[in-house]
């Protein structure tokens, strides 16, 4: 129901938050393993919400400011708060669509990518599955359930 630019609308605590997890780390893999950590383990996936989506996607509020606020979302709120955090704290970020694999059946889905400057490469991020207790920063096992990346855009 909203547009990928309103989606990743920021606000001052958003940016806030973003700043204090991040401190004065300088290393831009860090900083985006930071606020991974505080995404996945701070925003709970909602079950609810995603039932509504697929069925009329303009029935719910979407994006990073709702996200915040309620601590609850789906894929594409998950990675829509991750890119509104980097960016505030200065990381190069993507939006990811493709398909993921939730251990029964592929599905449509949202993630993100990083760009490490360090070693000249982009990190796969997935906060949605992250927030299962699984990392997946970087996993090297990335791709056996995320399939078909398109990126949506880029920060």
């Amino acid at each position: 129901g909203v547009t990928i630019e309103e989606a990743v609308e920021s606000n001052q605590e958003i940016d806030d938050t973003a700043k204090e997890i991040v401190k004065n780390e300088t290393d831009g893999a860090e900083k985006a393993r930071l606020l991974y950590g505080w995404v996945s383990e701070n925003i709970e996936y909602d079950e609810a919400k995603a039932e509504i989506v697929l069925e009329n996607p303009t029935l719910v509020d979407s994006g990073s400011i709702v996200t915040f606020e309620e601590r609850t979302g789906v894929c594409f709120d998950f990675a829509s708060l991750y890119i509104s955090m980097c960016r505030a704290a200065g990381v190069k970020v993507r939006m990811i669509s493709g398909l993921g694999f939730n251990g029964i059946e592929w599905g449509e889905h949202v993630w993100n990518q990083v760009y490490d400057p360090a070693e000249d490469r982009w990190i796969n991020v997935d906060a949605t599955f992250g927030s299962s207790g699984y990392d997946y920063f970087d996993n090297p096992g990335f791709s056996d359930n995320h399939r078909y990346d398109t990126i949506q855009a880029e920060w």
